[in-house]
């Protein structure tokens, strides 16, 4: 997970940005063997207990799109208000919808498919 304010920052330049109804998402290049992700949940969408909620159901589609996500991105998530009345399928949907739109999610990644085969 991206946590320090200067990777945060780091999206500022050189990122590509998709925008949805339920959350923004930033995708950039790291270079590294694995995919990070940065979650930002503002005061905007409500009390610690929303905006926790939200947090749960962004990791949970965060796993679910593992083995599809294509190494070597840093991904920032932010959050927008109507994600809190919304349930986790729809927050996957739209997550994996925004990331394919980047390229950050591919075809069943090859560690994935090996694991499923043998």
């Amino acid at each position: 997970m991206l946590s320090k304010p200067d990777e945060f920052a780091a999206f500022r330049t050189g990122s590509r940005f998709r925008t949805g109804p339920l959350m923004n998402v930033r995708v950039r290049r790291s270079g590294l063997s694995g995919v990070r992700f940065g979650l930002a949940t503002g005061k905007e969408l409500g009390g610690a207990v929303e905006r926790n909620r939200v947090r749960r159901q962004l990791r949970a589609a965060i796993r679910a799109l593992t083995p599809r996500l294509v190494p070597g991105f840093d991904v920032l998530i932010v959050a927008r208000k109507a994600s809190t009345g919304v349930t986790g399928a729809e927050i996957t949907d739209a997550l994996t919808n925004l990331l394919a739109a980047t390229g950050a999610v591919g075809a069943l990644a090859e560690s994935a498919r090996t694991k499923a085969t043998g």
